[in-house]
């Protein structure tokens, strides 16, 4: 049996303190690493998340000012105002006066509310 030196068991040690020192460096940045990716992830997630409600939020918006422009083309219509500005029967004059119209009757019920709910 050959003998085994003082210098060949350093080594061996010295080796083996490398090999675990690499192996818990290594899973220490693993750690790190997938803590990053799971960070950046929820990051996105949570941008898109954010996007799509600003959609949906812009979207509503197009689409009560559709309505709101519908309804007043319809009340339009009944007095005879045309509201397309692309027709030949548009009148700008006419269309000022029908939206003056509307907006005084809209504060004055405004202010009516107002009125009725200082009451009570």
């Amino acid at each position: 049996m050959a003998a085994v030196t003082v210098k060949e068991v350093i080594n061996f040690t010295t080796l083996n303190f490398l090999r675990f020192t690499a192996l818990a460096t290594g899973l220490g940045y693993g750690i790190y690493r997938q803590g990053a990716l799971t960070r950046q992830v929820a990051k996105e997630k949570a941008a898109a998340e954010d996007r799509h409600h600003r959609a949906l939020a812009e979207e509503g918006k197009i689409a009560y000012q559709a309505m709101l422009d519908r309804q007043t083309a319809e009340k339009a219509a009944k007095q005879g105002v045309v509201t397309d500005i692309n027709s030949y029967k548009f009148s700008t004059e006419q269309y000022i006066n029908f939206m003056v119209a509307e907006m005084e009757k809209e504060a004055a019920a405004d202010n009516a509310a107002k009125a009725a709910a200082k009451k009570k």
